[in-house]
């Protein structure tokens, strides 16, 4: 947006400037100055308009949804994100192709985490227990018939 206004400022300043040099002398030129001054303080103003047309957020309630659905909704969301979270920190141990099951408690901590994996390694087990929290993970080996 700034970029935008510095350019609009720059441009017409510009062609103000090559007009009043093409221009000749006389009673026509007094009042291109007054139009091209109204021109530069309109893109000045310009950002100022802009701010004023935008209308601001308006929270619309539905009375259909009570406080307890909203609740678990955006419970279930923020459990989603962790669980997300949680995917991509154990992903970040293991190369290729990993099936990856994780089960939380409702606060959000973890209660299992099972990894189908095709070398698994139990110092890298022993790390997530330690950085997840959780004595509850099992490194499986994939086999030709898991996946």
């Amino acid at each position: 947006m700034l970029k935008s206004f510095i350019v609009s400022i720059v441009s017409i300043s510009f062609l103000c400037i090559v007009s009043d040099m093409i221009i000749p002398e006389g009673t026509m030129k007094k009042y291109l100055k007054l139009v091209f001054g109204f021109m530069i303080m309109s893109a000045l103003l310009a950002p100022v308009t802009k701010f004023k047309q935008t209308e601001p957020f308006r929270f619309s309630f539905d009375s259909e949804i009570s406080n307890e659905e909203i609740t678990a909704k955006s419970d279930a969301y923020i459990l989603k994100i962790h669980e997300d979270n949680i995917r991509k920190h154990i992903e970040t141990y293991f190369a290729g192709d990993t099936e990856i099951f994780i089960e939380l408690f409702s606060d959000g901590r973890v209660k299992s985490v099972k990894i189908y994996c095709e070398k698994p390694d139990i110092l890298i087990e022993e790390k997530l227990k330690s950085t997840l929290g959780c004595e509850n993970i099992e490194l499986v080996k994939r086999g030709v018939d898991d996946g």
